[in-house]
């Protein structure tokens, strides 16, 4: 075989090689194309959950006070140190835990969640808009239906049937289960829920990273 021979065989040996390689790549893009218009669908779903009115957590709120189901949501949050997430304790039914807003103290979230005492504690929302309306002046107070997030240990553990949950899962169950029968009874008190877990955990979640310590909350037994 001549030089001119070798010459064009290696030439066509480089090029199939480059068309093989192109393929390759093109083959890399359209599968990152794909994946990218996944995260895209992903982002503006988050982006419309992100974009959610303080005023759904207002009438919310205000609601739950007029129908009388006197509930508050108290969500326990752990950080999962081996999968580095945050965690929300929640019913096996994927129901959210509630309490009447008369049993909110410390004393009943050691009987009936976990028996551990919280390192942080945080009520989700602002108070004057968030509680239903009482009157001084016949000594009445006004109730506050902002929901309580408790951050506990890792090693806590939770009684009954409750079980960890990573929030980014919590946030993707329907409202309907979210709220169990208190949703049937006309109680809108986890239409914003996702919001609000998610940017308290994303917060925390920053701190974590932050290698800030957990300051000791008290919580006022007083509802």
């Amino acid at each position: 075989m001549g030089t001119k021979e070798l010459i064009e065989e290696a030439e066509e040996s480089a090029k199939e090689d480059l068309q093989r390689q192109a393929a390759i790549l093109e083959a890399q893009v359209n599968i990152l194309k794909d994946q990218n218009h996944e995260f895209e669908e992903a982002t503006i779903n988050l982006q419309k959950i992100a974009q959610g009115q303080q005023r759904e957590i207002e009438a919310a709120a205000r609601l739950d006070g007029k129908n009388g189901a006197k509930q508050r949501v108290v969500l326990r949050c752990r950080w999962n140190e081996k999968h580095s997430d945050w965690e929300v304790a929640i019913h096996r039914s994927l129901q959210l835990i509630s309490m009447k807003v008369s049993a909110c103290t410390e004393k009943d979230f050691r009987n009936l969640i976990v028996e551990d005492l919280p390192t942080r504690v945080h009520i989700l929302g602002r108070m004057e808009s968030t509680t239903e309306g009482g009157d001084s002046r016949r000594g009445n107070l006004a109730v506050d239906f902002r929901p309580i997030l408790l951050v506990v240990q890792e090693a806590a553990v939770l009684k009954g049937d409750l079980v960890w949950m990573p929030w980014q899962v919590v946030e993707t169950i329907p409202c309907g289960l979210l709220g169990g029968e208190h949703c049937k009874k006309g109680m809108p008190l986890v239409a914003w829920l996702p919001t609000v877990v998610s940017a308290t955990c994303a917060s925390l979640f920053e701190e974590k990273l932050m290698g800030e310590s957990c300051a000791m909350g008290i919580l006022d037994a007083k509802t």
